[in-house]
């Protein structure tokens, strides 16, 4: 009989430590998330430059750990909005420009939590609203050359992303710079007479030629 008994108690304190157990899994919530001081692992951009006025947002984005973290969004002048519009995911945000923000922005990010803070920040440009490139300047180095001879070329164009294009019926192009507008031309060591050579700006919006005659003998 009272091995019995024990054995009931026994059964009784099993089930109860079960059902203890059972209560505490279920009062675990978010709130009890294990935080450390946040680190940011990446800010980025998904655009380097924007277009005043243009529809088309960059994107940053911070990824970040930590646990229970907060964003905080600073920038000088432009717009910054959630890319998630009930606004539960503050990690990405829209960026967009007025005409009084033209040139290089940071957009700094702070993340948080009740361990401290960290702070990051990214750059990108704010381009003035595009027009059709304006060639300002020509130069040709020396308007006559021998047939195995060259000459430096410059067209210098007002615009902003800018494509130089270089073309000539005999011969071939070494670029001077890394923007495209000075190159060195040279004869193909057969062709003599005159050479006419385009050099072509031109960007989204447009583009416009300059022409040059050299002399080959």
């Amino acid at each position: 009989m009272k091995s019995r008994i024990c054995l009931i108690i026994s059964l009784f304190f099993i089930v109860f430590l079960l059902h203890s157990c059972s209560d505490d899994d279920v009062n675990n919530t978010d709130s009890d998330v294990i935080t450390t001081v946040p680190v940011i692992n990446a800010l980025t951009t998904d655009k380097t430059e924007i277009e005043v006025g243009s529809e088309d947002f960059a994107i940053i984005s911070c990824e970040a750990e930590g646990g229970n973290l907060n964003y905080e969004w600073f920038v000088d002048l432009g717009d910054l909005f959630f890319v998630d519009p009930d606004e539960k995911d503050k990690s990405k945000v829209y960026f967009s420009a007025a005409s009084c923000c033209v040139g290089e922005k940071v957009i700094k990010c702070t993340v948080s939590n009740d361990k401290g803070e960290v702070k990051s920040e990214v750059n990108l440009t704010v381009l003035a609203e595009l027009d059709v490139p304006k060639i300002l300047n020509t130069k040709i180095g020396k308007g006559t050359i021998d047939r195995s001879g060259s000459t430096v070329l410059d067209c210098y164009a007002l615009g902003q992303r800018l494509t130089y294009t270089w073309k000539a019926e005999h011969g071939t192009f070494e670029m001077k710079n890394e923007e495209g507008w000075e190159v060195e031309y040279f004869a193909d060591g057969v062709y003599t007479g005159t050479e006419i050579i385009t050099c072509s700006v031109s960007n989204i919006k447009g583009s416009v030629d300059a022409t040059f005659e050299i002399v080959i003998e």
